[in-house]
Order: C-alpha cells, then structure tokens, then sequence
C-alpha cells in the first residue's frame, strides 16, 4: 500500500479555498492536516453555491476541501493574543504550516525563528510586502490587475471574468508544489523555508499565457484602449447545444475547414490566421455555424476526433457526471457524507489512485486529542541550497501543460533536460510564428516555449533512429524521472513503456500527463488547456448571463501541470521508502475537474 506522505504533518491554519487545496493535496497524499479554527470556524463551513440553508451540516465545498483533516480551536498569534501552548506545540510538531493571514497579523519572522525547521507559505492576495501588500482582493479583482480580463471578450464588448475562483485554485496548487519540494528539504538538512506566495503573481501567470513577453517581442508598443478578444473557432452553437473546438496549429485549423466543408477557404487561406478569422468575426462565424447548428453535438465531435481536431463538450455540474470517458475513467465518487460527487485526486501511482477522504472534521472536534510528535529532521548546517538540486528529469513534454510542470521543478534546482526533434519541434514553438516578418529565426521567439523553458538543457534526438534511442535511453539509465505528455500512442510507438523505462533505470519515475487519461474511450483524442475548460464546466461558468459559455483561456495547462509535479515529488517519497521508480499517471481533465469542484 502507498505510503506517500503519511509521515508529514501539516497545520493548516487558512480559510477559504487557496490555503486549504495547498493542504488538501497533502492529506490526499496521507499527510496528517491539522485543520487549525477560530471558535467562530473557517467561514466557508457555512458557504452554498446555491445558497441553500445548510441547517447544522457543514456546505459541500468545505467538506470537499477537508475531508480527511482534524480540526483544533486555535490561532497563531497576533499582538492582541499570545499563541496557545497547544498551537505552540503543533508548530513544533509541524513539518508544514499553511496560512493566509493579512500581511502584519503576527509575526511570522519571530514563528520561523522558533521553529527552524518549518516551512511555512504564506498566501495572500498580493504578498508580504510592496505597495499593494495590504489591499484587500477578490478573484475578480485579482484577475483584473493581472491583466486577464481587459483582454477577454468580444471586440468592442465589455470583458469577461474567467469563472470558478481560479485564482484560489491555481494559488493552492502552486503553493502546494513548492511546500512539498521545501519539506522534503527539510527533512534531509533540517533547513525550514518561509514561502511568501502572491495570489496575484500566480493569476498573472495562470490567465495571461505570458503575454508581457509576447509584447516586448512586439518591441513593447503603445496600448491604446481596450484589446478585448476570443478565439475562434471555439464554443460554438449546435442545433441540440454547444461544442468546444481548439485550433493552434495550422494543421487542426486547414482540417477544422475541411469537417465544415469549405475546403475553398483552405484554397484563398483569407480565414487562416487569427487576425483575419477577427477582424470579419460576424462573417467567419456565419460560415462556422451554418455548419455547425445544422448538426446535432455528438456527431461533430465524432467527426472531429477522427480528424484529430480537439473537441469537446461544454458540460455542466450535471453532464460532466455521464460523460463517457469520466465515468469509465470513474473520477467522481460518493462523498463519505452520502450528500454528493466529488472528483478523486487526479493522478494515479503504480495504477493506484489516493483513497477517498474520510469525512470533514466538525469545528475543533479534535482539540486537545493531537498526539504530540517530534519531526525527524537534522540540525540545520550550512546555507541551504534549492530544494530539488540534485534531481534529474528528462523532459519529453511540449506546448504547456508538460513543460510548466517540469519547469517549476528546475526552478526548484532540479536538472532538467528538455528533449525535442528537429523533425517536430516543441508544439508551443509554433507560436513565434507570429513573429516571422520580424525574426528570421521565428521559431525562438515563442512566448510560451521561452518562457517555460527557462532554467532547463536542451537536446535534440531523432527517437525514429536507432542512435536517438540509443541516447535516449543512456539519459534515462541517469535520471530520477522521464516526463511526457503526449497522446498515449506516441510514446507507445516509440516502445517506451512502463517495463522498459523500469529495465533502463529501476529507479527512475515515468510520468504521463495524457489529456484524458491511458485508458477509456477518449485515451487517444488530444485536448489543449481549452479543451478541458469545456469538458470539466469551467467554460459554463465563463462568459456573459446573456451570452455563451467562454473559455477562460489556458489555465488547465498550468494547473494539469501541477498536479503532475505535486504527483513525481509525492512519488519521490514513495521511493525513499520502496528504493525503486514509480509510474505515475495525471490526466489532464482529472485535475481540471478537481478544481471545478
């Protein structure tokens, strides 16, 4: 049975969502989470989305978030009251303390230094410190300043937000990554760590798809108004609903015109482009639906998946639970409670998912019953180093998804060395197309590629030729993990499977990041971060009331991506204990999903 991390423990002193998913992650892993309440508890105990009465029971969301957890009465302490001796007590017992506390509530200086082995992250809305360090925030506020929403929207017509609080998930996501790589830290030097995490950097980063240096690219020209724009095509009407489409390279959109039958405009290429598909919007999706309301949503996409066009759905809270390949891949089950769904943890070890939580703790249910624990940790020597240097990956993984994920692992220090081709490059290297009438070499001036790729090695193999294997394979017999995220029949095709990633190196972790999963009727259909934003029902909650559903626009890519990460680093514990590699599985819609919850 899976150890994971059930030789953590974890106080986690936040409320709301951002702080209680970072430890979530944890106590799905086996953490020990000690939930740490005001007598008045965490405010999301009493939190609906639709507002019901929830009489003595305690809401759905908040169940999701903590089951599994303790719960104690306490506090850290703030200048009007001393911190408790039980809570003095936990913190010494802590490997980690997750809290989001105002800037100035206590001195979080003063708590490290009591405790120097402890790590702690910090999550407010714009950090510790700087000029905005104590304005308050929402999600909306949030994505407003990082830049998102000013351009999400139709031409001309007010933006959107993009829907589901993404800001508090992707912040408990990141935050749980870098917590996890600095506990394991601690616990081989004794150096604790004090995470100063920004819900606003993380939203900048999760909703603008790094578009500061796509505009320094540009040679950072004059923004004049507003630039709201959508992709096109996307969700489109059917004559019995919605359909998602997602079309970044050439290829999906010449095969796009081709599933529409007008195969004239692949001729006059007048639609090719972005730009040209926006600049006639009105006339281009006349075209688009005079195909598209003229057929019912299940044949489209049968059509488009045999022509490899990413498709999907737009689902709600209530078709997402009879869609086929997540109720094959069987993602949701049965809350403990009997009261509702909830989706499992999004990755599996060895084909072995995390066990469903045990029931949400009632408020300081578990006050004064916290068995006392000294951590197994050394007395700190020396500065500290990165966290993960030290570790090696070999990073087979293209566009976002894969490569944000092993991208947060190098700048946690550890070696990664990114493999490409020249017969097919890096997908997200394509986008420096853009820039092709200013750079010769267009093909490194990719925003996104330059910028999760930072930090790591590269290499070029050809995997078709005997030598690039060869190469391959002696980088494998090297490295603590092999990371791709393609579909399933590519690394297939190339042999590398489970038994021979095993045979190359026993200790080496193989980590597949599939957009739907290895198995199920969808496991060869290919999906990008849009995709899974109209499967999972992040695009129902996108968007005008009087208009459409809306992507939200690629923050599935960074959040599969670190789910991924979270998943190798809880591997990592695995092997300190079993002393061989672990295979392991996340699917793309699975942590979509476990964030729409």
């Amino acid at each position: 049975m899976m150890q994971g991390l059930s030789k953590i423990r974890v106080v986690d002193a936040a409320t709301g969502v951002a702080g209680p998913y970072c430890s979530k992650l944890f106590a799905d892993a086996g953490a020990d989470v000690i939930k740490l309440e005001p007598a008045s508890g965490d405010p999301l105990r009493r939190w609906s989305a639709t507002g019901a009465e929830l009489g003595d029971a305690d809401g759905a969301l908040f169940r999701y978030l903590n089951g599994g957890k303790r719960s104690v009465f306490g506090s850290l302490a703030t200048p009007a009251a001393p911190i408790s001796d039980e809570v003095r007590d936990l913190l010494a017992g802590a490997d980690l303390l997750v809290e989001d506390a105002a800037p100035g509530a206590f001195d979080r200086n003063a708590l490290c230094c009591a405790n120097p082995g402890l790590v702690v992250v910090s999550l407010t809305p714009f950090g510790l410190t700087g000029p905005m360090a104590d304005r308050p925030a929402s999600d909306f506020t949030l994505q407003a300043e990082s830049g998102s929403i000013g351009a999400r929207g139709r031409p001309g017509a007010e933006p959107y937000q993009a829907g589901g609080r993404i800001a508090a998930w992707s912040a408990g996501s990141f935050a749980a990554v870098a917590s996890l790589a600095a506990v394991r830290r601690a616990e081989q030097t004794g150096h604790g760590e004090h995470i100063d995490f920004s819900l606003h950097a993380v939203t900048a980063l999760v909703t603008n798809c790094f578009i500061d240096l796509m505009w320094g690219i540009l040679g950072r020209p004059p923004v004049v108004g507003s630039l709201p724009n959508l992709e096109t095509p996307s969700i489109e009407p059917t004559r019995d609903g919605f359909v998602g489409f997602t079309t970044y390279s050439a290829q999906q959109m010449a095969d796009f015109l081709l599933m529409i039958e007008r195969t004239d405009l692949r001729e006059t290429q007048e639609f090719g482009q972005f730009a040209q598909r926006l600049g006639r919007l009105e006339e281009w999706e006349a075209i688009v639906h005079a195909y598209t309301k003229t057929h019912d949503t299940d044949a489209i996409i049968e059509l488009a998946q045999t022509l490899r066009i990413p498709v999907a759905p737009i689902c709600n809270g209530r078709t997402v639970l009879e869609q086929p390949q997540i109720r094959a891949r069987e993602i949701f089950a049965l809350d403990v409670s009997g009261d509702f769904q909830r989706p499992l943890p999004p990755y599996r070890v060895d084909g072995q998912r995390p066990p469903l939580a045990g029931p949400a703790p009632g408020l300081g249910e578990h006050s004064g019953q916290i068995e006392p624990r000294t951590p197994n940790r050394p007395r700190a020597q020396g500065s500290p180093e990165l966290p993960l240097k030290g570790m090696r990956i070999i990073d087979a993984t293209t566009w976002w998804a894969g490569p944000i994920s092993t991208h947060i692992l190098a700048l946690l220090g550890a070696d990664v060395i990114h493999l490409e081709s020249i017969q097919k490059i890096d997908g997200s290297r394509s986008v420096g197309g853009t820039f092709a009438a200013q750079h010769e070499a267009w093909w490194e001036c990719s925003f996104i590629y330059l910028s999760t790729n930072t930090n790591k090695r590269g290499i070029t193999l050809d995997l078709a030729s005997s030598k690039g294997m060869k190469i391959l394979e002696s980088l494998i017999a090297g490295a603590d993990a092999l990371v791709e995220n393609f579909s399933p029949r590519v690394m297939d095709g190339f042999g590398l499977d489970w038994a021979k990633v095993q045979a190359l190196n026993p200790r080496c972790h193989y980590v597949r990041m599939p957009a739907f999963g290895l198995n199920g009727p969808w496991s060869e259909h290919v999906g990008f971060a849009a995709t899974m934003e109209q499967m999972a029902g992040l695009s129902w909650l996108t968007g005008h009331r009087n208009d459409q559903p809306r992507i939200q626009r690629g923050p599935c890519d960074p959040l599969a991506g670190m789910h991924a990460a979270f998943a190798l680093l809880v591997a990592m514990a695995e092997r300190d204990a079993s002393g061989r590699g672990h295979f392991i599985e996340c699917a793309m819609i699975e942590a979509a999903l476990n964030v729409t919850a």
